[in-house]
C-alpha cells in the first residue's frame, strides 16, 4: 500500500492515545500465567501475535466487550512452533516461558524477524541450565529453545535488547526459588525493564530492584484482578510532533504515569526544547512553539528516534540525536532507514557512530520506503504534513502493527 500525505496549514483539535503496545504485551504473558482480565488493551498486529503466542503455550483467551479474559497455563506446551510474526517481543518472550520446558519449541517470524539478534539470549539461555539452538542464521531468529531453568545467579555484560531478560522474569512466575540478575553496565532500555518489575509488583510477585540488579524473592498466589492499559506515549509522540512542526495545538488524553513507560521522557524532550507544553493529569496540551536545543540524547528511549528526526528536520539550525546501538536490531535498522527518510525528502543529514546530525529547517517532500517498519511508515506521513510538496509512503500498511488507528487520527487533524 502506499499512502500520499499532503502539507496543511495547521490544525487545532483533540485526540486520545491509542493503548500502550509493550504494556498490552507484558499484560497478556503475566496473565497467561497468573489468569485475569485486560482492558483497554492494544489491537495491533503485533499484540494479536501475543495472544496466538499464550494459546499455542496452553493458555485460552476470549475477549468481549472490550475485554480480555486470560486462562492461566498450568504447564506450557512444547514440542511446538510460534509463528511470532514481525513482533520481536512476542518471539522473546515465547522463547523465555519455553525455558519452563523440558522439551523444545520453535520460535519463528517474517523476514524481519529473522534479522533480530538472539546470541545475547544463547549466552544467557546456557547459563541458566537451557538450551538454545539456531535453524537457519546462528544468531538470529529462527530458534529451538528448551529449558528446565530453576534458581540462578546471573551477571551479564552489553547486551542489544532487554525483551528476553523480561521475557524471564515474566516466566520466574513459575519458579519457587529466587534468584538475581545483575548487570554489568546499566542496558540502554532498562526502562522497559523497570516497566516489567512493576506489572509483576502490581500481581504480587515479591521483587526488589537495586545496585543494577533485579531480585526475585519468591512468589505469590495472589490473583491478577485486572490490567488497564495506559495511552501509549510512543504513539502520542507522533501528534506532539504534528503540532509542533505545522505551528498547531493539540491535547492528547489517556497519558497516565502510574506505569513507567520510558516513552513518557518525550515530555522531557521537548520541555528542553522549548516547546509550549502543558501536562495536567492524563491530558497533555502542546501549542505553537519557537522551538530551541542542539542536542537530543535518545539513548534510553530509542522508539521516539525517527519522529525526532521529522522535528529536527523541521527546525531551523542543526540538531544531533544521540542514538544506540539497539536501533540496528529493530524492525529495519533505524539508523539506516531513518537517515534515508529524511534525505528522501529532501533534508541534509548524516550519521556518524550511532548518532544522526541533522541540518533543519525545510522539508521538501518526496517518495520514502518505509521497508516496512511502522515507525518509519508514520514518521514519514507526519513529515509530510510539514512539507512543501508532500510525501509518498511506500509499505504504508506498516503502521497497523503498533497504531491500527493511526491513519483514521491522521485524517482527523489532517482534514
Amino acid at each position: 500500500m502506499e499512502y500520499f500525505v499532503e502539507p496543511i496549514e495547521g490544525f487545532s483539535g483533540e485526540m486520545v492515545a491509542p493503548p500502550s503496545k509493550y504494556i498490552t504485551h507484558r499484560a497478556i504473558f503475566i496473565s497467561s500465567l497468573k489468569g485475569g482480565s485486560i482492558k483497554n488493551f492494544s489491537n495491533s498486529l503485533d499484540c494479536i501475535s501475543s495472544i496466538k503466542a499464550v494459546e499455542k503455550l496452553g493458555s485460552r483467551v476470549t475477549i468481549g466487550n472490550g475485554e480480555m479474559e486470560v486462562q492461566p497455563i498450568e504447564e506450557p506446551r512444547t514440542g511446538i512452533v510460534i509463528d511470532a510474526g514481525n513482533s520481536g517481543t512476542t518471539a522473546r518472550f515465547s522463547a523465555a516461558l519455553s525455558l519452563l520446558g523440558r522439551e523444545f519449541n520453535d520460535i519463528t517470524g517474517d523476514e524481519s524477524l529473522r534479522n533480530r539478534p538472539m546470541d545475547d539470549a544463547e549466552l544467557i539461555t546456557k547459563h541458566v541450565g537451557g538450551i538454545l539452538e539456531f535453524t537457519d542464521k546462528k544468531g538470529y531468529f529462527p530458534i529451538r529453545i528448551r529449558g528446565p531453568i530453576s534458581s540462578f545467579d546471573l551477571r551479564i555484560g552489553g547486551i542489544k535488547s532487554t525483551q528476553f531478560i523480561s521475557g524471564m522474569l515474566i516466566a520466574s512466575l513459575k519458579l519457587d526459588k529466587g534468584f538475581r540478575i545483575a548487570f554489568e553496565k546499566e542496558p540502554d532500555s532498562m526502562g522497559y525493564l523497570i516497566t516489567t518489575v512493576q506489572m509483576l509488583q502490581k500481581v504480587g510477585i515479591n521483587y526488589s530492584l537495586r545496585d543494577r540488579s533485579i531480585f526475585y524473592l519468591g512468589k505469590s498466589e495472589r490473583l491478577i484482578d485486572k490490567f488497564i492499559i495506559p495511552g501509549d506515549f510512543s504513539s502520542a509522540a507522533f501528534f506532539m510532533v504534528a503540532a509542533l512542526i505545522t505551528n498547531s495545538s493539540i491535547k492528547i488524553k489517556n497519558l497516565s504515569s502510574e506505569l513507567y513507560q520510558p516513552d513518557s521522557r518525550i515530555i522531557d524532550i521537548l520541555k528542553q526544547m522549548c516547546a509550549n507544553i502543558d501536562v495536567k493529569g492524563e491530558i497533555i496540551e502542546i501549542r505553537p512553539s519557537k522551538l530551541c536545543g542542539d542536542t537530543v540524547d535518545l539513548r534510553s528511549t530509542p522508539d521516539l528516534f525517527p519522529i525526532m528526526a521529522v522535528l529536527a528536520a523541521s527546525k531551523e539550525g542543526v540538531v544531533r540525536l544521540i542514538g544506540s546501538e539497539s536501533l540496528a536490531y529493530k524492525e529495519s535498522n533505524r539508523l539506516l532507514t531513518t537517515l534515508e527518510m529524511l534525505k528522501s525528502m529532501g533534508v541534509n543529514a548524516r550519521l556518524e557512530n550511532n548518532s544522526l546530525i541533522v541540518s533543519g529547517g525545510i522539508i521538501r517532500g518526496g517518495h520514502v520506503n518505509s521497508h516496512g517498519d511502522h515507525r518509519i511508515a508514520m514518521s514519514a506521513a507526519i513529515a509530510g504534513l510539514a512539507s512543501v510538496e508532500g510525501v509518498s509512503i511506500e509499505n504504508f500498511e506498516a503502521y497497523k502493527v503498533s497504531y491500527p488507528g493511526f491513519l483514521d487520527d491522521l485524517k482527523v487533524i489532517s482534514g
